[in-house]
Order: structure tokens, then C-alpha cells, then sequence
């Protein structure tokens, strides 16, 4: 059967999830997913998802289908990847840090998923055009993750500002920080 996510925009994030510092890397992670790919995040940090109502799972550690040999693996980010796999939904496992790259145009750090051209060269979804843009008012704007309470969103500045003073959170970027749009 056909995996038909009833969140087709958002990734669940999962991986090691039992202490603070791990929620925060965690946390880390979703803003890297949110900020690479364009796509709305959830840290989930308990296995009551329903997997198959997201359009996939990101899994950050030793995982089910990384291959990673004698590393723990996390209960939480094991039972969410095999609900996953069950229900056919897309499973990413950010690239070894090796394979990361900055974006040709922008400079941009890769860290998810390094994509790159006939050519070799690599560039980021906003300098390549394919960004999906706001989430909230979608205009094809170029967008800053927002935190939300529970992950993150791709925003455009104004919408972003507005997120902000509703929800703040020192996850976001002050005004000063965010990177200018791009040429």
C-alpha cells in the first residue's frame, strides 16, 4: 500500500532522546533537517507517533537501516524507524560527516543531504531554486527555521517575526543572525 502521509510537509526527527543534552542535539538536528530541506520538523522523543501520518522519519544516530555495527541503538528512534519502514514512509539518515559539503553560491554547511550536479557542484535548495518556501503563507520567499514549541517550520521574515513574539524561544535567530538573501 501506498504511503499517503496526512502531514505531507513534516519530518519526524528522532534519535537518542533520554537526557536533556540529547533532546537538545536532537533538537539541533531538527533545526539542520528544517534549515536544509524546507520541510516542517517534530522532535519526537516518545514513540506514540504515528508514523504514518508524516511524510518520513529522520533518524540521527545507529539506526535500522545505516548499517551501523556494535553502536547502541535508542528504543525510541528504533521503534519509530520500524513503524516506518512497516508503513513504507521515507527513512533518512544524515550523511556521514564526511560527505558534507558548503553550498557552491552561499556557502551554506550541508550536513543531511549533500545533492550535487552534473558538474559536481553543490548548492542548497535556495540557491538551486527548489526550496519550497513559507510554510505558513507560502510565498516562494527565502525562509529561516522557526521553532514552534515541538520542531521547526521554514518561515519567511515576516512570518517568522510574527512566530516569534507569539512563541519565543531561544531556538530561533535574532533578526541580526539571519544569513541576507541570497543574489
Amino acid at each position: 500500500m501506498a504511503h499517503t502521509p496526512l502531514y505531507p510537509n513534516t519530518f519526524l526527527v528522532t534519535g537518542p532522546c533520554s537526557t536533556p543534552a540529547e533532546i537538545a542535539d536532537l533538537t539541533a538536528h531538527a533545526f539542520d533537517v528544517t534549515d536544509q530541506l524546507g520541510v516542517n520538523t517534530l522532535v519526537a522523543t516518545s514513540t506514540s507517533h504515528l508514523v504514518s501520518d508524516y511524510a518520513g522519519i529522520v533518524v540521527v544516530g545507529p539506526s535500522l537501516t545505516s548499517g551501523t555495527k556494535g553502536r547502541q541503538m535508542d528504543i525510541v528512534a528504533t521503534v519509530l524507524e520500524a513503524k516506518a519502514l512497516a508503513h513504507r514512509a521515507p527513512v533518512i539518515v544524515p550523511q556521514a560527516t564526511t560527505e558534507a559539503a558548503s553550498c557552491d553560491a552561499c556557502g551554506q554547511w550541508q550536513t543531511i543531504a549533500t545533492v550535487r550536479n552534473g558538474h559536481g557542484e553543490c548548492f542548497c535548495r535556495d540557491c538551486d531554486g527548489t526550496a519550497s518556501g513559507c510554510s505558513w503563507c507560502l510565498e516562494d520567499d527565502e525562509t529561516e527555521p522557526v521553532y514552534t514549541g515541538t520542531g521547526f517550520a521554514p518561515m519567511c521574515a515576516p512570518c517568522a517575526d510574527v512566530e516569534k513574539v507569539r512563541r519565543p524561544s531561544p531556538w530561533n535567530l535574532t533578526t541580526s543572525e539571519r544569513i541576507p538573501a541570497h543574489a
